[in-house]
């Protein structure tokens, strides 16, 4: 599923209400945020925040965002905010707690801070995100949404016609997708990066699908869904 800003609200606990997401105010609050995750300072709380800002950046992106942000920070933007979600959830921290305490739920919160924290190259593309003229935003994001709704339609399509499949194989197939809903391509090699890598990369892909069909079967989805 990819997370918008809704969805990142939702997910935490006490709700995180940002209501200054645009314009000039909504970048120098996201920038004040970066400065945090940079000099490791962030708290939680600011993680949350974090998460909310980058989710709504989401439908903004251009069709060259996407490739561009994956490129910079080797991953979807969608995921960097997962897994920012993710480290703060206390459901998500509470095994980690349990097997290595306070220090597990500490380097968690590090390793999805990493990608933002150590980058200044992509901080600076997030933040140019809130320079483009308003109708320019407005439009991508139109367009983002009619993207995610076209890949929607085009995947309930491909399951109905190539299914069954098993919920490892769906998980495949649904995060394949949310790529093509955000980035309008897949490229074989995104296998081997997040959120694909957590699965065994394109090993695990072989595995779920079979060796000999996964290679057809990869290729058919990313006709189908183009």
């Amino acid at each position: 599923m990819v997370v918008d800003a809704a969805d990142a609200s939702r997910h935490l606990q006490p709700l995180v209400n940002v209501t200054d997401a645009s314009g000039q105010a909504g970048r120098a609050a996201l920038e004040r945020l970066l400065h945090r995750a940079t000099d490791g300072r962030v708290t939680p709380q600011e993680t949350a925040e974090l998460a909310i800002r980058l989710a709504r950046l989401t439908p903004t992106l251009s069709d060259a965002d996407g490739p561009e942000i994956r490129k910079l920070a080797g991953q979807p933007l969608q995921e960097l905010v997962t897994r920012l979600l993710d480290s703060v959830d206390s459901d998500h921290l509470a095994p980690l707690r349990r097997a290595g305490g306070k220090r597990a739920v500490e380097d968690e919160l590090r390793a999805a801070l990493f990608p933002l924290a150590e980058n200044p190259e992509l901080q600076e593309m997030l933040l140019s995100l809130y320079d483009r003229p308003a109708t320019l935003r407005v439009a991508a994001s139109d367009r983002r949404r009619r993207q995610e709704t076209t890949v929607g339609r085009r995947l309930a399509e491909f399951i109905e016609r190539s299914g069954p499949f098993t919920s490892a194989q769906l998980w495949w197939i649904e995060k394949i997708a949310d790529v093509v809903a955000t980035e309008t391509r897949f490229a074989p090699a995104y296998l081997d990066s997040i959120p694909f890598s957590a699965r065994g990369g394109t090993d695990g892909f072989l595995d779920a699908f079979g060796p000999d069909a996964a290679s057809d079967l990869l290729d058919e989805l990313r006709r189908a869904l183009a």
